[in-house]
């Protein structure tokens, strides 16, 4: 019986956060029933730091977050898992969203987390606008607990 199904190409938004990293264990359960190919999205929400422009805020996270993410896509690979890394600057929900709909993304796995209460609710989280803006389908994965510390402070 083949592996293969509907959900060959998974879309994984990483932001730095415990939480958010939890979920490559899921995605790795996944992609491997499928034998499909996982990308490790991160979006870089540039706010310029003071003494730098907007291009400067943008290069330093994109190397702190590549230099994070080598070690976790060493360990996708190392699982047998077909793995790409994407890197792009904007606001998070919108760039998720706008690489699912013109890349093969089959779906998008994310985690609520994030300010929660009052916030959450005039804002909305990142996982909430992804599900109701997202062309392709969307995976929610509940938080285990209240960790939100981030991971590797981004």
């Amino acid at each position: 019986m083949s592996k293969k199904s509907m959900y060959q190409n998974m879309l994984l938004p990483l932001d730095g956060s415990k939480e958010a990293e939890k979920r490559v264990d899921e995605a790795l359960s996944l992609m491997k029933l499928t034998e499909g190919e996982l990308t490790l999205f991160h979006v870089v929400d540039v706010v310029p730091m003071w003494g730098h422009g907007i291009e400067e805020d943008y290069q330093f996270r994109k190397d702190r977050f590549e230099k994070y993410i080598s070690g976790i896509k060493s360990r996708v690979e190392s699982e047998g898992v077909n793995v790409k890394v994407v890197t792009t600057a904007g606001k998070p929900a919108d760039e998720i969203c706008k690489y699912a709909a013109r890349e093969e993304v089959d779906i998008v796995l994310v985690s609520p987390h994030g300010a929660g209460g009052v916030f959450n609710w005039a804002v909305g989280s990142v996982a909430a606008k992804v599900a109701r803006q997202s062309p392709k389908p969307v995976l929610v994965i509940k938080r285990q607990n209240g960790d939100l510390r981030p991971a590797m402070g981004l």
